[in-house]
């Protein structure tokens, strides 16, 4: 079958057949949709090979999505799929395209915004960190001024001073010791001053009040704690916002991690420089908003109204169109900028002005003025949700392009335009533009004799590539009022644009007086349509009837919407019902209910727009976003994803190769978390959240923490490497658990990510190490991270309450000082309150050979530390201090650190069934033989018994015992509880009993056999027998040639640096299937029981088959070097249907004189 793409959906599509003399093009940093020939035949597409930049998935419809969103790639691509029919055919097609530069320089933005978690009301979820101090200020005549303060004192109001105050919290940081402006800003820039460092104090004014004179609310150069933990300037009390007659100035030096919220400003808010910059429920009349140079800015939820100038700026009979000036928000060299669910209404005019710009008459419209005033070098913008109504000009002037969805623009002069970053000189600097969902109503004819620009003209696209989709242009002027038709005479164009990428814009009714004949020929899109029906959908009838009124208008409207900014924000905006109201009336589908609650939403990257951002509806199969609806589930199906928003997820699946990218906002997950064959990414940076409940999957999730937080509430026991370099890491919370498996890794990069366990509830928080899991650190400036309790923020005012524990298995850490060469330096590593285990390896990379490193561990202060120490020679030294036992130990942290909570009813010791072979190769010397023994019994508490210098028998019974041997052939036996029991001198014999045990030889040759739970048992110096028992044990020989036995249960078999140790393995298909490490071929042996099963020798069948396929009708043993799996077949009919029961390293080769048959 011959291969070849149909096309991209979009009409600007280049790609056509594929064949070897003709490579498509496909444009650089978008979107391309391949279609691949004889759809209909086609019952599935795999991806075999990826393209070496960008992502290439499959769609729900068979399609392929080529994403080079964010890629800069140029030149050709290739790739290969599996095209399976529908008749069960397949084949592997390798294609290829020529990938050409984009006409916007900057491309698509992708709406990396700052932006926080917000609650049920919509409100942004605002945290503080570990610098807060609370700030109340009042006008009222209760709140205390400075005298008031120095007369409680006994002191002079001269030392009442900003400092004094900041030494002094009893004052103002409760509503009931309110301070006064006077007294408080003192205090307040005393402790927010950029010279003071980061913090997250905040400013609370009361509301109710005016205020005259604050001076400046952000501080020169002030800076939050971090992205999740801002300074915040807010509101308490209740009445009426406070309202701030100076103007907000943030300026002269950069401000960073700010939030202010719920205040009203009548003089202008400015911010020229800085970062992350979020406000919130604000209402800003009479001077503009200004903001310059900032790199994250947030506006949402506000309303910016009534903004113009009462004179003209320099004086005059007259005003001057240009100096006059004025919008309601303008902003420049702003990118990452996000504006939504805000009223900008009646900016930059008057309604006392004269036409003849006469000053004696309120500031005239122009065409320099408008509501939002956006220029051609502000990036990724996001402008949704907003009415943008009665503007000098126009509405929204988007100069640089950007995300703009499901607005209304309403009687404006112009309506609204997004140019691409087209601008005098420069062309197309800016993004592409995807205009979606938008409505725009009611042209507005307000006439003046200079530069009055547009009059009732509608949208104005000049970007290369934009988007229209479902938008609707209607009603320059209302069908059911001629006169008002007659006020407008002139008539710009609905819609100007050239060369869309897309454009199903509809078009109806957009005609002034004087070209009224010509009303038809100018519709678009109609024409199934119901004229009558759309002449009854107009803004004057949505407003009677939310207002109850029967001749309403639009200055009803107007002032309906102002008073409703004062409530709280839900989920659908004003602006949302609106453009439903529209789309419903032009038969336009409408996107306020998700659908059915536990639906699973697939991503599938749509050219249209960008292709990557999860808020966008177009990213999704139901063209809806998930979380609106509970139990609502996702299928990244391994694309690519720029996440935004607050989503509660049942189930993620990142499919395979998925990646998900988390810069801001908040999304948990309460179910399953899934990822592909190729494994799965998250990246988690600046304000981003992810919550997540556990982790289980055998493929790969790569996490990356470089900012934000990452918080694990269940049990983590999937594989993965996890990077972190700033942030937060909640490695558990709250009874979590989170296992580092064999093969993964922790990598703490420098000391600026805080790592490990925070909760609320008093439950353990445990990190559980593997024996072949990797935990690493990397000095950056001078420091390394830790592992430790740490209050996170997100569980309110008080510290971890978590009990925290690590169990060090045997793990390797590594640490790269990374040339670090301070002698006498020391660095705690881990500081919890129950520390188990040790490293078997200790890597070290970047040490002066002129120092030497010591790594302590410290049983007693349960601490890991590193120290450097001068005049040594690069070498590396492990220091124990006490043991795992030395201190009180936490009972609860402990259990979940042996992984369970059960106590066992019975001991393991009943029912153990051990291979005749093993019974035959014990020898040991009878207990009791010296003559010299004692017989020491617990009770059913915690006890602590050591023998003496004879042959003891200790029985620990109920409780979680410590048994201590000596010199002697000893008897230790735990019974139920968790133990831990030591042998020492002579040959023991060890027996964990019921619970989870920790069990040592020592010296000698002992036997050693752990019972029920899951068991650690660790062989000693000399030949030991080491036999699991029931559970999933684990099994860790020692110097001589030992014999490990795992019984029931999946097992972890490791036989030390001994030669000749015997691995043994019986009741097949029963007893699991255990882990060998290390084994060594020609060293070591197989032992398999196969007394009680036929085997093919009774037809001279060999009975074990290496790297080959079975040719026998009886019960044989296959391995391969390939995979390392050793499998029992009990029919011969192959290994597909047999029993694995050992797991060897893959590529270990064996040869059949490593077999025992026993």
């Amino acid at each position: 079958m011959s291969e070849a793409f149909a096309g991209a959906v979009g009409e600007n599509s280049s790609v056509g057949e594929i064949d070897d003399d003709d490579t498509p093009e496909v444009i650089g940093g978008r979107v391309t949709t391949l279609s691949l020939e004889d759809a209909d035949d086609i019952a599935s597409v795999r991806v075999v090979d990826m393209p070496e930049a960008g992502n290439l998935t499959v769609n729900p419809d068979n399609t392929l999505a080529l994403v080079l969103t964010e890629s800069d790639h140029k030149g050709t691509l290739g790739f290969s799929y599996e095209v399976t029919y529908t008749d069960g055919s397949s084949e592997t097609v390798s294609s290829a395209v020529k990938v050409v530069e984009g006409p916007q320089e900057a491309g698509w933005g992708t709406g990396d915004h700052y932006m926080l978690e917000t609650d049920d009301t919509g409100s942004v979820v605002v945290e503080h960190g570990d610098i807060h101090r609370d700030v109340y200020v009042s006008n009222s005549k209760d709140a205390l001024s400075l005298k008031d303060i120095a007369k409680l004192e006994g002191i002079s109001e001269s030392k009442i001073t900003g400092s004094w105050l900041a030494d002094h919290p009893e004052y103002g940081s409760t509503e009931d010791m309110a301070l006064n402006p006077d007294a408080g800003m003192k205090l307040w820039y005393n402790i927010t001053d950029g010279d003071e460092g980061p913090n997250s104090h905040w400013l609370h004014l009361e509301s109710g009040y005016e205020y005259d004179d604050l001076g400046r609310l952000v501080a020169r150069g002030a800076e939050g704690e971090s992205e999740l933990h801002p300074i915040h300037i807010t509101s308490y009390g209740d009445g009426d916002k406070p309202v701030i007659n100076a103007p907000l100035n943030a300026y002269q030096e950069d401000s960073s991690n700010i939030v202010i919220s719920d205040l009203a400003f009548t003089n202008g808010v400015q911010v020229l420089g800085g970062s992350n910059i979020l406000m919130e429920n604000l209402s800003v009349t009479g001077e503009e908003m200004n903001i310059q140079n900032v790199d994250g800015y947030t506006l949402r939820n506000s309303d910016v109204t009534d903004v113009y100038h009462d004179v003209p700026s320099r004086g005059g009979d007259t005003w001057n169109q240009s100096h006059d000036r004025i919008s309601g928000i303008f902003a420049k060299n702003t990118e990452d900028l996000l504006i939504e669910n805000t009223l900008f209404a009646h900016n930059g005019w008057s309604d006392s002005y004269s036409e003849d710009l006469s000053s004696s008459s309120g500031q005239p419209p122009s065409f320099y003025s408008h509501n939002v005033y956006l220029q051609y070098d502000t990036l990724d913008v996001t402008f949704r949700d907003n009415i943008s109504m009665e503007g000098a000009s126009f509405g929204a002037q988007l100069r640089g392009g950007g995300f703009i969805e499901d607005n209304v623009f309403l009687d404006n002069n112009a309506a609204v335009s997004f140019l691409g970053g087209t601008y005098k000189s420069h062309d197309s600097v800016g993004n592409y533009t995807l205009f979606t969902d938008n409505i725009i109503t009611s042209g507005a004819h307000k006439e003046v004799d200079q530069k009055e620009g547009a009059l009732t003209m509608g949208a104005v696209d000049a970007g290369k590539l934009t988007t229209l989709h479902n938008n609707i242009i209607t009603h320059l002027a209302n069908p059911n009022d001629p006169s008002e038709l007659d006020d407008k005479i002139i008539a710009h164009k609905a819609l100007s644009t050239s060369n869309p990428y897309y454009d199903d814009t509809i078009v109806y009714n957009w005609v002034g007086q004087k070209h009224y004949d010509q009303k038809d020929a100018r519709n678009k899109n109609v024409e199934d349509l119901n004229e009558a029906k759309l002449d009854q959908t107009t803004i004057q009838l949505y407003a009677a009837d939310l207002l109850g009124k029967k001749n309403a208008t639009i200055d009803d409207l107007a002032e309906y919407l102002r008073k409703d900014t004062d409530d709280s924000w839900d989920d659908v905006s004003d602006a949302d019902l609106i453009v439903a109201y529209f789309q419903q009336g032009f038969g336009l589908d409408v996107d306020l209910d998700n659908g059915t609650p536990g639906d699973t939403l697939r991503f599938a990257p749509n050219d249209l727009g960008e292709g990557v951002r999860w808020d966008n509806r177009l990213n999704w199969d139901s063209e809806s976003l998930p979380g609106r609806d509970s139990g609502d589930s996702v299928d990244l199906a391994g694309n690519w994803v720029t996440y935004g928003g607050t989503t509660t997820l049942k189930d993620l699946d990142f499919g395979d190769g998925g990646a998900l990218k988390v810069n801001n906002g908040y999304l948990k997950v309460e179910g399953d978390v899934e990822a592909g064959d190729r494994g799965a990414a998250l990246q988690i940076s600046e304000a981003g959240q992810v919550w997540i409940d556990g982790y289980e999957d055998s493929d790969n999730l790569d996490i990356d923490v470089d900012g934000g937080r990452f918080a694990n509430t269940g049990h983590f026991k999937g594989a993965t490497d996890i990077d972190i370099t700033n942030g937060q890491t909640i490695l558990a919370t709250d009874n979590a658990t989170f296992d580092l498996l064999d093969g993964s890794t922790l990598h703490i990069d420098g000391s600026e990510g805080r790592v490990g366990f925070d909760g609320e509830n008093g439950g353990t928080a445990v990190l559980r190490l593997a024996d072949d899991a990797t935990l690493s650190f990397a000095a950056k400036d001078g420091s390394l991270g830790q592992i430790a309790e740490f209050r996170s923020g997100a569980f309110g005012e008080g510290g971890p309450d978590v009990q925290s524990g690590i169990d060090l298995g045997s793990a390797t850490i590594a640490v790269n000082f990374r040339g670090l060469d301070t002698a006498n330096w020391n660095s705690t590593l881990i500081e919890v309150d129950e520390l188990m285990g040790s490293f078997r390896n200790v890597e070290i990379e970047g040490l002066s050979t002129e120092l030497d490193a010591k790594l302590v561990l410290d049983y007693r202060t349960d601490t890991v530390s590193l120290e450097i120490i001068r005049e040594g020679s690069g070498a590396v030294r492990v220091e124990t201090i006490g043991s795992e036992h030395d201190d009180t130990p936490n009972d609860e942290v402990r259990m979940a650190l042996r992984g369970t909570d059960d106590t066992p009813s019975e001991t393991a010791n009943a029912d153990l069934d051990i291979p005749a072979f093993i019974s035959q190769a014990i020898d040991y010397a009878p207990i009791g033989s010296t003559g010299r023994e004692i017989s020491i019994e617990g009770d059913n508490k915690r006890n602590e018994i050591r023998g003496g210098d004879g042959d003891d028998i200790i029985a620990g019974h109920d409780g979680d015992d410590l048994l201590v041997g000596k010199r002697g052939a000893d008897l230790l036996d735990g019974g139920l509880g968790n133990d831990t029991i030591r042998g020492s001198d002579g040959n023991d014999t060890l027996v964990g009993g019921g619970g989870n045990d920790v069990l040592y030889g020592q010296n000698d040759k002992d036997l050693i056999i752990g019972g029920a739970g899951d068991d650690t048992i660790y062989g000693g110096t000399h030949a030991d027998v080491l036999i699991g028992g029931k559970g999933n044990d684990r099994l860790i020989g020692g110097l001589g040639t030992d014999i490990l036995f795992g019984g029931e249960g999946d097992d972890f078999l490791y036989g030390g640096v001994g030669e000749d140790d015997v691995f043994v393995f019986s009741n097949f298909g029963e007893h699991g299937k255990d882990t060998v490490h290390s084994f060594q071929s020609g060293e070591d042996y197989i032992a398999l029981e196969v007394l009680s099963i036929e085997l093919a020798a009774a037809s001279n069948d060999p009975m074990v088959y290496i790297d080959q396929h079975m040719h026998t009708e009886n019960a044989a043993f296959t391995y391969s070097s390939v995979s390392g799996e050793l499998v029992y077949d009990g029919d011969g009919a192959g290994s597909a249907d047999g029993e694995v029961i050992a797991q060897f390293e893959k590529g270990v080769e064996l040869t059949l004189e490593d077999f025992i048959l026993i």
